[in-house]
């Protein structure tokens, strides 16, 4: 998978038609769930330090992930 998320702990979620991959080094990408392998997008939290091993999770149109050290949620306010 290019670009790849690296080593990869955590369950991968799916959103919609699409499933998210997050890395143990804050990297993440987003693929079509579909027959044919498409990236859709790849970033990188810069902002937070630690180690990502947990499932990503959503809640009411927020992506919640967590570290050893930090709980991030990413969405609208």
């Amino acid at each position: 998978m290019q670009p790849g998320p690296g080593q990869v702990y955590s369950s991968s979620l799916l959103v919609g038609d699409e499933i998210l991959y997050l890395g143990r080094d804050r990297k993440a990408v987003i693929v079509k769930a579909g027959p044919k392998f498409e990236v859709v997008g790849s970033a990188k939290l810069e902002n937070s330090r630690g180690v990502f091993n947990a499932s990503p999770a959503t809640v009411g149109g927020r992506l919640l992930i967590r570290s050893n050290k930090f709980l991030c949620c990413i969405g609208e306010k």
